[in-house]
Protein backbone atom coordinates (compact mmCIF):
# COMPACT_ATOMS: atom_id res chain seq x y z
CA UNK A 1 0.00 0.00 0.00
CA UNK A 2 1.20 3.19 -0.96
CA UNK A 3 2.61 5.73 2.01
CA UNK A 4 0.26 8.84 2.46
CA UNK A 5 1.32 12.23 1.52
CA UNK A 6 4.36 10.86 -0.67
CA UNK A 7 3.44 12.34 -3.60
CA UNK A 8 2.99 15.97 -2.59
CA UNK A 9 5.95 16.19 0.26
CA UNK A 10 7.24 19.66 -0.52
CA UNK A 11 4.60 22.55 -0.66
CA UNK A 12 5.29 26.14 -1.38
CA UNK A 13 4.35 28.83 0.70
CA UNK A 14 5.38 32.56 1.91
CA UNK A 15 6.45 32.40 5.43
CA UNK A 16 4.08 34.72 7.27
CA UNK A 17 6.25 35.58 10.33
CA UNK A 18 8.87 37.22 8.22
CA UNK A 19 8.56 40.88 7.24
CA UNK A 20 10.19 39.89 3.61
CA UNK A 21 7.71 37.72 2.48
CA UNK A 22 10.10 35.22 1.41
CA UNK A 23 9.41 32.64 -0.41
CA UNK A 24 9.97 28.95 1.52
CA UNK A 25 9.49 25.08 0.90
CA UNK A 26 7.20 23.46 4.14
CA UNK A 27 7.47 19.72 4.57
CA UNK A 28 3.49 18.90 4.98
CA UNK A 29 2.12 16.05 6.55
CA UNK A 30 -0.64 13.90 4.44
CA UNK A 31 -3.74 15.30 3.51
CA UNK A 32 -7.31 14.37 4.97
CA UNK A 33 -8.18 13.28 1.77
CA UNK A 34 -4.60 11.31 1.55
CA UNK A 35 -5.64 9.70 5.22
CA UNK A 36 -9.53 8.98 4.27
CA UNK A 37 -8.38 7.15 1.01
CA UNK A 38 -6.66 4.40 4.14
CA UNK A 39 -9.77 2.31 5.21
CA UNK A 40 -8.15 1.02 8.65
CA UNK A 41 -7.45 5.13 9.36
CA UNK A 42 -11.02 6.92 7.61
CA UNK A 43 -12.95 4.03 9.94
CA UNK A 44 -11.09 5.10 13.20
CA UNK A 45 -11.50 8.83 12.17
CA UNK A 46 -15.47 8.35 12.24
CA UNK A 47 -15.79 6.18 15.36
CA UNK A 48 -16.60 8.95 18.38
CA UNK A 49 -13.44 9.11 20.75
CA UNK A 50 -14.34 8.72 24.28
CA UNK A 51 -13.00 11.52 26.66
CA UNK A 52 -12.87 11.05 30.19
CA UNK A 53 -15.63 12.89 31.93
CA UNK A 54 -12.81 15.42 33.74
CA UNK A 55 -11.54 16.63 30.10
CA UNK A 56 -14.72 16.61 28.51
CA UNK A 57 -16.02 19.55 29.76
CA UNK A 58 -16.32 23.10 27.27
CA UNK A 59 -14.90 22.54 23.94
CA UNK A 60 -12.33 19.80 23.79
CA UNK A 61 -12.45 19.82 20.02
CA UNK A 62 -10.49 21.77 17.44
CA UNK A 63 -10.72 22.12 14.03
CA UNK A 64 -7.83 23.65 12.38
CA UNK A 65 -7.88 23.94 8.55
CA UNK A 66 -5.49 25.39 6.24
CA UNK A 67 -6.43 27.87 3.06
CA UNK A 68 -5.39 27.21 -0.28
CA UNK A 69 -2.38 29.97 -1.21
CA UNK A 70 -4.68 31.55 -3.05
CA UNK A 71 -7.54 32.06 -1.11
CA UNK A 72 -8.20 35.54 0.80
CA UNK A 73 -7.69 35.59 4.51
CA UNK A 74 -5.22 34.70 7.06
CA UNK A 75 -3.42 30.89 6.31
CA UNK A 76 -5.48 29.10 9.09
CA UNK A 77 -8.86 29.04 10.17
CA UNK A 78 -9.57 27.60 13.52
CA UNK A 79 -13.11 26.57 15.51
CA UNK A 80 -13.31 24.84 18.40
CA UNK A 81 -15.97 22.43 18.72
CA UNK A 82 -17.80 20.59 21.94
CA UNK A 83 -18.64 17.83 19.97
CA UNK A 84 -16.40 15.19 18.11
CA UNK A 85 -19.42 13.88 16.01
CA UNK A 86 -20.32 17.62 14.95
CA UNK A 87 -16.54 18.77 14.77
CA UNK A 88 -16.16 15.42 12.41
CA UNK A 89 -19.23 16.09 10.09
CA UNK A 90 -18.20 20.01 9.81
CA UNK A 91 -14.51 18.89 8.97
CA UNK A 92 -16.38 16.36 6.34
CA UNK A 93 -18.43 19.27 4.83
CA UNK A 94 -15.62 21.60 4.68
CA UNK A 95 -13.47 19.54 2.94
CA UNK A 96 -16.35 18.76 0.41
CA UNK A 97 -18.08 21.86 0.07
CA UNK A 98 -15.37 24.32 0.60
CA UNK A 99 -12.81 22.66 -1.62
CA UNK A 100 -11.37 25.75 -3.61
CA UNK A 101 -10.77 27.74 -0.28
CA UNK A 102 -9.32 24.80 1.82
CA UNK A 103 -6.30 22.58 1.15
CA UNK A 104 -6.56 20.23 4.13
CA UNK A 105 -8.39 20.26 7.85
CA UNK A 106 -7.12 18.36 11.07
CA UNK A 107 -9.62 17.40 14.43
CA UNK A 108 -7.50 18.48 17.02
CA UNK A 109 -8.02 17.16 20.86
CA UNK A 110 -7.13 19.74 23.30
CA UNK A 111 -7.51 17.70 26.31
CA UNK A 112 -5.78 14.16 25.83
CA UNK A 113 -3.48 12.62 23.66
CA UNK A 114 -4.41 9.31 21.58
CA UNK A 115 -2.36 6.62 20.20
CA UNK A 116 -2.75 5.59 16.42
CA UNK A 117 -4.81 3.28 15.54
CA UNK A 118 -3.86 -0.67 15.01
CA UNK A 119 -2.93 -1.38 11.77
CA UNK A 120 -2.66 1.94 10.57
CA UNK A 121 0.99 2.30 8.79
CA UNK A 122 2.41 5.43 7.47
CA UNK A 123 5.79 6.44 6.56
CA UNK A 124 7.84 6.64 9.49
CA UNK A 125 10.83 8.20 8.33
CA UNK A 126 9.29 11.32 7.29
CA UNK A 127 6.11 11.51 9.88
CA UNK A 128 5.95 11.61 13.60
CA UNK A 129 2.17 10.77 15.13
CA UNK A 130 1.35 13.55 17.01
CA UNK A 131 -1.56 12.69 19.89
CA UNK A 132 -3.11 15.55 19.84
CA UNK A 133 -4.05 16.04 15.86
CA UNK A 134 -4.53 12.25 15.96
CA UNK A 135 -2.92 12.22 12.72
CA UNK A 136 0.89 11.70 11.37
CA UNK A 137 2.61 15.00 10.93
CA UNK A 138 6.03 17.26 10.83
CA UNK A 139 7.36 19.24 13.80
CA UNK A 140 9.38 21.58 12.90
CA UNK A 141 11.39 24.33 14.47
CA UNK A 142 8.77 27.34 15.08
CA UNK A 143 9.56 30.41 17.29
CA UNK A 144 6.15 31.03 16.77
CA UNK A 145 2.81 29.12 15.80
CA UNK A 146 -0.74 30.32 14.63
CA UNK A 147 -2.54 27.71 17.17
CA UNK A 148 0.04 29.63 19.81
CA UNK A 149 -0.79 33.10 18.94
CA UNK A 150 -2.92 33.86 22.42
CA UNK A 151 -0.54 31.44 24.43
CA UNK A 152 2.11 32.51 26.71
CA UNK A 153 5.35 30.83 25.77
CA UNK A 154 6.98 29.67 29.06
CA UNK A 155 9.97 27.81 27.76
CA UNK A 156 11.50 28.18 24.42
CA UNK A 157 13.65 24.96 25.01
CA UNK A 158 12.32 22.45 22.64
CA UNK A 159 11.21 24.38 19.33
CA UNK A 160 10.10 21.46 17.42
CA UNK A 161 6.21 22.19 17.00
CA UNK A 162 3.62 20.03 15.42
CA UNK A 163 2.30 21.52 11.89
CA UNK A 164 -0.77 21.70 13.35
CA UNK A 165 -1.76 22.08 16.92
CA UNK A 166 2.00 23.38 17.87
CA UNK A 167 2.25 20.56 20.69
CA UNK A 168 5.81 20.36 21.23
CA UNK A 169 7.83 17.38 19.71
CA UNK A 170 8.63 16.07 22.79
CA UNK A 171 5.07 16.80 24.31
CA UNK A 172 3.72 14.59 21.16
CA UNK A 173 3.03 10.97 21.11
CA UNK A 174 5.89 9.67 19.37
CA UNK A 175 5.04 6.24 18.27
CA UNK A 176 5.78 3.51 15.51
CA UNK A 177 2.24 2.11 13.68
CA UNK A 178 0.92 -0.61 16.05
CA UNK A 179 0.43 -4.18 14.53
CA UNK A 180 -2.21 -6.57 15.41
CA UNK A 181 -1.61 -9.05 17.95
CA UNK A 182 -1.33 -12.68 16.05
CA UNK A 183 -2.67 -15.72 18.50
CA UNK A 184 -1.57 -18.88 17.29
Amino acid sequence: MPQPGVGALWRSYENPYDSCMVQMKLLVPPTWDELMKDPIYSAWAKRVPRLPVNVAHGEPWMIVARRRSEAPGSTWALKNMPVYADAYRRARRMMSTRRDEFEDIAIVSKRMLFRPPIGFSWNTNRYSWCGRCRRPSVFQPAFRHFALRNAPVLAEIDIERCYYCGAREVFAVRMKPRRKKVTI
